[in-house]
């Protein structure tokens, strides 16, 4: 009787072969348009250790893809390239990601010990000694402590606000478009009187400026 091969862990993934096979869950999935470049579909898969990769998928490939992956499924995945991640912005730091090919294959199978959630929240304090990676995107937690700035009726939808973390160190915050609409209402109209409204920021980019910005 044959037997399985068993799954690679995320960690391992390297460009010095195509032969992998993991058992991951689908995180993210979004659309990347950057103009005059083709858009494509990225994603961030995690396995059972809470380890990340980020994937992409080619414009050619993408309602193939988008069709048979759904965010916060468990799947089995072969015959993926894996190279550097040279990205512009990285999503996790894990030092390759993955490209899918006409070759790639998946199936979705049930992975109860696959977390569904896994955050690294970055200090505010690291980030005001300056000790981040522009490049690399964080997840960031805190009570809203003050809004500083809203611009909700033109065509460019702006929110600026402090976030105070637990120990007390103040970071400013910027979101645009749809998040900062959905900010803007909840902070506006939902937040119950008397309450700290506790924001969690995922995939958002440190910017030096007059203080740090994040720009989700």
């Amino acid at each position: 009787m044959s037997m399985s091969r068993p799954f690679d862990l995320l960690k391992d993934l390297n460009d010095s072969k195509h032969l992998w096979k993991i058992a991951v869950r689908v995180n993210e999935i979004w659309y990347v348009q950057l103009p005059p470049k083709p858009g494509h579909l990225e994603m961030i898969l995690m396995d059972c250790k809470g380890d990340k990769i980020q994937v992409s998928v080619k414009k050619d490939e993408f309602n193939e893809w988008r069709e048979k992956l759904v965010e916060n499924k468990t799947y089995v995945m072969h015959n993926f390239n894996v190279m550097l991640n040279d990205l512009q912005f990285k999503a996790c730091d894990h030092a390759y990601r993955m490209q899918f090919t006409a070759g790639t294959t998946l199936k979705e199978r049930d992975f109860p010990d696959i977390p569904q959630f896994e955050y690294d929240f970055k200090k505010f304090g690291e980030i005001l000694d300056g000790n981040f990676q522009p490049f690399l995107l964080v997840d960031i937690i805190g009570v809203v402590d003050k809004l500083i700035f809203k611009q909700t009726e033109a065509t460019l939808k702006k929110v600026i606000f402090n976030v105070k973390d637990f120990v007390g160190d103040v970071i400013t915050c910027t979101l645009w478009d749809s998040h900062a609409m959905k900010f803007f209402n909840y902070y506006n109209n939902n937040q119950p009187i008397g309450e700290a409204m506790i924001i969690l920021l995922t995939n958002a980019r440190v910017k030096e400026g007059q203080g740090s910005f994040f720009i989700f």
